[in-house]
């Protein structure tokens, strides 16, 4: 049987999210917005910016998502944890924000 990771078994070193001594993501200072947060996915790419805690709470599912790949269905958390139904919504919604936005 193969074995799916939990956030449970996840630990925060300080900015650093670890599985025992390992690093698997971490979140960094934003360098032009010093209150804002991204995460540095395991692939070493940088998310959009937000805060500190919702960076901590992406972070879960990013690491979480790379060590579960290949594993059947991951245990995910926060934005990745939408239904694959839901996506689409979500995707449309986040896209209506940014159009009013620029339109502002």
């Amino acid at each position: 049987m193969t074995h799916n990771y939990a956030s449970s078994e996840l630990n925060w070193n300080g900015d650093r999210l670890c599985l025992g001594d390992r690093e698997i993501v971490r979140v960094i200072r934003d360098a032009a917005y010093p209150r804002m947060w991204r995460v540095r996915k395991p692939d070493h790419r940088l998310t959009d910016m937000v805060n500190k805690t919702r960076a901590k709470d992406a972070a879960y599912g990013y690491a979480l998502g790379a060590l579960n790949e290949g594993r059947g269905q991951p245990l995910r958390r926060g934005v990745d944890a939408i239904p694959a139904g839901m996506a689409a919504i979500h995707r449309a919604v986040r896209a209506h924000v940014i159009i009013v936005e620029v339109a502002a």
